[in-house]
């Protein structure tokens, strides 16, 4: 169910369902990380601050681009970062009518904050050809002072908000307890940056004393069709794509499955030869 839209592509949803290919991050701290698989057999992956995470697993627990630095999705801070305690500070009891399969107390219980300033990090090495959504949940307990947040996106359309209240009196769903538990944030249509292929995610602070976020969630949307002989995704069929299907072979990239069996084989090489042959007029692969 929406409750509001503040941007284009920016809503505060009650959680969904899960589909496509998903990473789901956990800001937590040393000692609340979450077990992998979860109660719903998800994998997670683990952020601590002053670490970056290369090669993220998505939540059937393959790892992206076979982890290899420079193709997996990775993660870091681009902020200083501080980390709450866990039990006492977050969602202690989360609800999965309210936040589906992120209702896992280790995720939500805990959080990373910052005091007065924004909170930021960045997810790199997406892939151009593609889109996602991008979900942020926040929750911390306080009973006393209203906490609310602005949640942003920099991506290749520039920067989206939202504005989401993560804690304070009154701000849960029953009208009175004091920590968010049911609002997530998903900004759609999520293209990279050109220059970098990076996406930067941030909060910052609108009443209140602190930026928070405590789980982090990218859905791959899907990549558009293309044609099987355009290895190197300039839009032409030309000798170069050799280059570029030997490069995408090598690396295990599926662009390299001409014959879209789902694997990358060197029987896709000749799947290349014939598509190439067909030049502009040839078939169309996805991803």
């Amino acid at each position: 169910m929406i409750r509001a839209t503040t941007v284009a592509a920016a809503a505060l949803l009650v959680a969904g369902s899960v589909h496509a290919q998903t990473y789901r991050i956990d800001l937590t701290n040393s000692s609340n990380q979450t077990a992998s698989p979860d109660t719903f057999g998800n994998t997670w992956n683990n952020y601590l601050p002053g670490t970056f995470l290369s090669g993220l697993f998505d939540t059937d627990g393959n790892v992206s681009g076979g982890g290899d630095f420079f193709t997996g999705l990775g993660f870091g801070g681009t902020t200083p970062i501080g980390t709450s305690l866990g039990m006492g500070e977050g969602l202690a009891n989360p609800d999965v009518n309210f936040l589906g399969e992120l209702a896992i107390p280790e995720a939500t219980e805990d959080h990373h904050f910052r005091f007065a300033d924004t909170l930021g990090y960045e997810i790199s090495n997406l892939d151009p050809n593609a889109t996602y959504t991008i979900r942020m949940f926040g929750s911390r307990l306080d009973g006393f002072n209203l906490l609310t947040n602005d949640y942003s996106i920099e991506d290749a359309s520039g920067t989206r908000t939202a504005m989401i209240t993560i804690g304070g009196p009154n701000t849960g769903s029953d009208g009175a307890s004091f920590t968010n538990d049911f609002e997530i944030v998903e900004f759609t249509n999520v293209q990279p940056r050109i220059d970098d292929n990076n996406v930067r995610v941030s909060a910052d602070v609108v009443d209140g004393t602190f930026a928070v976020i405590s789980i982090i969630e990218i859905e791959t949307e899907g990549a558009p069709a293309r044609l099987c002989a355009d290895q190197n995704a300039d839009g032409l069929v030309t000798p170069a794509d050799f280059n570029g299907w030997i490069i995408n072979f090598n690396n295990g990239d599926l662009r390299a499955d001409t014959n879209q069996d789902g694997l990358v084989t060197p029987a896709d090489f000749n799947g290349w030869i014939l598509a190439f042959n067909q030049g502009t007029g040839g078939p169309t692969c996805t991803p």
